[in-house]
Formats: structure tokens, sequence, C-alpha cells
């Protein structure tokens, strides 16, 4: 009985995403980038499906680099939301700024 109480209460922490959202794909953001998108993401995600986000699939459609060749410059991808059954996609821009921080720009695909 111990056993089912278990796997029954691990199911519905899946379920409701209070584990957190799980990533796939390919991306440049850090940990933290991908933490602040996902709040912007998310807010978009519930006001269209009412549901929040369970996992995310991230593509790299466009890197820009600095000068030197290496350091990106900006980032334009596709984040691919899931939940509830619902799947949305959207545009995901990063800017880097003069001041070393990252401009972020999020919006829903047609």
């Amino acid at each position: 009985m111990k056993k089912l109480l278990i796997v029954t209460f691990l199911g519905l922490l899946t379920a409701c995403s209070i584990l957190g959202t799980t990533y796939s794909g390919n991306t440049i953001a850090d940990n933290t980038l991908k933490s602040d998108v996902e709040q912007y993401l998310g807010k978009l995600f519930f006001y269209d499906t009412s549901c929040r986000v369970s996992s995310i699939h991230t593509e790299i459609d466009k890197v820009v680099f600095q000068p030197d060749g290496v350091t990106p410059k900006a980032s334009y991808e596709t984040w691919t939301a899931t939940g509830c059954d619902q799947t949305r996609k959207f545009n995901v821009q990063m800017v880097a700024d003069k001041n070393g921080e990252t401009d972020i720009t999020v919006g829903m695909k047609p």
C-alpha cells in the first residue's frame, strides 16, 4: 500500500509540474537565462491555455556572433512549450547589451 501511495504522489507531482519544467533540445541560454525566458513564456502560455508549462523543447534558428567570432551577440530560437496536452511555439530572441546583460523578447508564433 505504501508503494502505491508513493507512486501515486510522484505521479501527481509530475503531472502538476511541481518538480519543474523539463528541457530538451539546443539553446545558447544557461540555466539563469532559461529561467528568465521561461517566466515570460510561461505567462503567455498560461494566458492562452490556462495551463502551466511542463516541458520545453528548444531549437536554435540563428546565432549572430561578436567580432571575436566566438561570443554570441544574439540568438534567435524557437521554444516549444507543452502542458495539459497542449503545445504552443514561441519566438525567443536573446540579445547581449553593452552592460553584459541579455535583453529577452518572447512572442507566440502564429
